[in-house]
């Protein structure tokens, strides 16, 4: 049984869900100081949050769904610089290359792409033309589908794009 389900299989979801969404809004606001340094408004309104991201449906499944592709994405960023740290890279190194902002923007693409994937996965039925198909011929669209994204003239020119893109931000940024 996988780790996720061990937690769903003893009804701890119904727990880790809020938690999580709790600590996470409440680093927000007291990272922004959107609500001022109060932390106890702080800590009322991420607990009204996490309370109200239980009455969504199907959230805790979102989150349960993209619990592994985060820790993955983490495993292998530590995975790197550990890597890197063996080759004789020192920490304040790494800590400077992550700090620059061409990996950031790369890091919050990378979890866009994995939000997006995963909504598109646990909320995909909802927005397709194809809802009242049976689930033979759904499984033949989202075959097509993929087919069509991992084609090599589309993956081409997605690659260029990004090059562009990286291209014109690296020459638009102002020398320090």
């Amino acid at each position: 049984m996988e780790a996720v389900g061990v937690f769903r299989y003893f009804g701890f979801q119904y727990l880790t869900v809020p938690l999580l969404v709790f600590v996470l809004v409440l680093g927000l606001l007291q990272r922004t100081k959107l609500l001022g340094d109060k932390a106890d408004l702080n800590a009322a309104v991420a607990l009204a949050v996490a309370f109200l991201s239980m009455m969504v449906p199907g959230f805790v499944d979102f989150v349960y769904t993209l619990i592994p592709f985060f820790v993955a994405l983490v495993v292998i960023l530590f995975g790197t610089a550990l890597l890197f740290m063996l080759f004789g890279a020192k920490a304040e190194d790494i800590f400077t290359f992550v700090k620059r902002p061409e990996v950031t923007v790369l890091l919050l693409v990378l979890a866009v792409v994995i939000t997006f994937y995963v909504v598109g996965q646990q909320f995909g039925h909802l927005f397709s033309p194809y809802a009242n198909m049976t689930n033979e011929s759904r499984v033949r669209v989202t075959q097509e589908a993929f087919q069509r994204i991992v084609n090599p003239k589309v993956l081409g020119t997605i690659i260029f794009l990004v090059i562009v893109a990286i291209g014109i931000y690296l020459l638009t940024v102002p020398k320090k």
